[in-house]
């Protein structure tokens, strides 16, 4: 993109602005590897200023910033471009926001407070003969991980995968912007990062926000907490269950565990099929069953999912 159209999707103030291609953004100094397409985002956290490496990254080559202050050192940075704007972070939000309302894709958006790492990792796994996909590297899940995320989309991308976290109230509301996912996935719901909501109800509340506009939810029916938390969310979309319940759109029938993997039975569409996950602790089963749903959403026969899934590999 270039840069005169990034300042004007952030409202920057700047004095000149070259019509440079910017391919990389960057938030981490020690990340800089393409200095002649990086745009550094200053960015002012509780433990840290992304001011302070400005002089830095200027030794490296780096000549693009979006920063919230001018400090006095900066007019020695004599051909650097400053774009000024009041919140770097929200200005990195933003220009994500509208990088992804380009792109008219199937995108998978995955929250829960445990396994979105491994399920958007294994759907990778799974569909990537099928798409070219973009993901979240890693577990960038943040308010800054998820933009970044999402930046690198491409004209190349036919399915985008990612994921976010949120750790007290109003978050989702920012990231669900930039993720805008068309397919919702919430993976689970548990103690961590608890200590910021009321209860278990107002954190799933605040999750199931990512999902505002989906056209599609896939989740595990059988925590009613989740269960009623999505009745209540007035979600318009398409929900696309699966649980041990008979009105789950897809019934797990029977799982039975051995040595060294965990056959699982289960009931889509009146027909019953036999799926062998290669894991047999309960977390790596209920993330391989999520990945199932989403197969069988994705219209793939079940015996092509068995093969796949008979396949797939730990992640790190």
């Amino acid at each position: 993109m270039k840069l005169t159209k990034i300042a004007q999707l952030i409202g920057a103030n700047a004095k000149i602005i070259p019509a440079t291609d910017i391919n990389w953004l960057l938030t981490d100094s020690r990340s800089l590897s393409f200095p002649a397409e990086s745009l550094f985002f200053a960015i002012h956290t509780v433990r840290n200023n992304g001011h302070n490496y400005i002089p830095e990254l200027y030794q490296q080559n780096l000549r693009y910033f979006v920063v919230s202050e001018m400090r006095p050192e900066f007019s020695k940075l004599t051909d650097a471009v400053f774009l000024q704007v009041k919140d770097t972070l929200k200005a990195l939000q933003s220009l994500a926001a509208a990088h992804r309302s380009s792109f008219q894709i199937p995108v998978i958006g995955i929250t829960g407070s445990n396994g979105k790492t491994v399920v958007k990792e294994w759907l990778y796994q799974l569909l990537h003969t099928d798409y070219n996909i973009t993901r979240s590297p890693r577990s960038y899940n943040s308010q800054i991980g998820v933009p970044l995320s999402v930046w690198s989309l491409n004209e190349n991308t036919q399915l985008a995968i990612f994921e976010a976290g949120i750790s007290e109230m109003h978050e989702m509301e920012l990231l669900q912007p930039i993720i805008q996912p068309t397919i919702g996935i919430f993976t689970n719901l548990g103690e961590a990062h608890q200590e910021n909501f009321s209860g278990l109800k107002q954190k799933c509340e605040e999750k199931l926000q990512l999902f505002a506009q989906s056209e599609v939810l896939i989740y595990c029916s059988d925590n009613k907490l989740v269960e009623i938390s999505i009745a209540q969310s007035g979600f318009n979309g398409k929900l696309f269950s699966w649980g041990k319940s008979d009105k789950a759109v897809v019934q797990i029938l029977k799982v039975e565990k051995s040595p060294l993997n965990t056959k699982v039975l289960l009931k889509y569409t009146g027909s019953e099929s036999t799926i062998i996950i290669p894991f047999t602790d309960d977390a790596s089963i209920e993330n391989a069953l999520q990945c199932v749903t989403v197969m069988l959403n994705f219209g793939i026969k079940t015996d092509e999912i068995a093969k796949r899934i008979l396949l797939l590999e730990a992640v790190a």
